[in-house]
């Protein structure tokens, strides 16, 4: 349990390292902002995540990063982050935040924890998606009913769909994309091939772009039931959608966000049709 993260009641639980930096941020208020300390994780990555004190204070997201015996502090504004992700493989998980800080620079920042703690952090999580609307859940249920043709297709990620769904988001069109996988020779009766892309899924509501996808870090005899990454990109924060044939039947979806963010998807040429909606449909709705 020591990879857990907990959260932070007092400031006399705060680390003592991160003490001066927590106080300059807190003030003299007197009010203990919502803190949560995320340990070191050992991660799939190649190198082991550092400790990090997020906490929430006058409407942005505070991450003070320990770095060796020194602190570092990196703040987002809700309304300048332009994508949020958060990806999980079994009790490893990770979030990752772009936009702009509220020094002005364009950055993005990783946080990784246990995901059994993953309820510490959901309320900054709640503050970077649409805020929850309408009172009655069978309006939310009627949304999640449009994902039900997944349960064939691919069930993992129907209930990853229905489960990040906000009450009161209006699904306006849904796009899934199966792993491309390209043959590359016969050998003695048995075929090789290898992956161009994994399967994904683009969800278009209202209020925002849902991108989910498997994760290229869990082996393919695990991906079909474990793990998966979720992306979150604002209306707000979409300037553009570019659309380009490539070569061997595939297409190119460029998201372009703000803070020069780009996130690119790739499809089967047949989905021709369906992503040249997606665009204008996308193009005629509101920021």
């Amino acid at each position: 349990m020591l990879s857990w993260a907990r959260v932070i009641d007092s400031f006399e639980a705060v680390p003592e390292i991160y003490r001066d930096a927590y106080q300059a941020l807190a003030g003299n208020t007197g009010l203990v902002p919502y803190a949560v300390l995320a340990p070191a994780q050992a991660s799939p990555r190649i190198s082991k995540s550092s400790e990090k004190l997020l906490c929430e204070i006058s409407g942005a997201l505070y991450v003070l990063e320990r770095v060796g015996e020194a602190v570092v502090t990196t703040g987002y504004r809700y309304q300048d982050v332009c994508s949020f992700e958060l990806g999980n493989i079994l009790l490893y998980s990770q979030f990752s935040i772009s936009g702009r800080t509220t020094t002005g620079a364009e950055s993005t920042l990783t946080v990784e924890f246990n995901e059994a703690t993953l309820r510490h952090f959901e309320p900054f999580f709640s503050k970077m998606r649409p805020l929850p609307a309408g009172p009655d859940p069978s309006g939310l249920q009627a949304e999640q009913a449009k994902f039900n043709f997944l349960s064939t297709e691919n069930f993992k990620f129907m209930n990853f769909a229905r489960e990040r769904l906000v009450r009161g988001e209006k699904v306006i069109q849904t796009l899934y994309q199966p792993q491309n996988r390209q043959k590359l020779i016969t050998v003695l009766g048995h075929s090789f091939y290898r992956t161009r892309f994994l399967a994904h899924l683009t969800i278009l509501t209202d209020k925002e772009v849902i991108l989910i996808r498997d994760d290229e870090r869990i082996t393919e005899k695990k991906r079909s039931r474990y793990g998966g990454v979720w992306r979150f990109l604002p209306l707000h924060s979409l300037v553009s959608v570019t659309l380009k044939e490539i070569p061997n039947d595939l297409l190119s979806v460029t998201f372009h966000l703000a803070s020069n963010i780009q996130v690119e998807r790739f499809f089967d040429a047949p989905h021709l049709h369906e992503i040249e909606n997606l665009k204008k449909t996308l193009e005629a709705l509101p920021a």
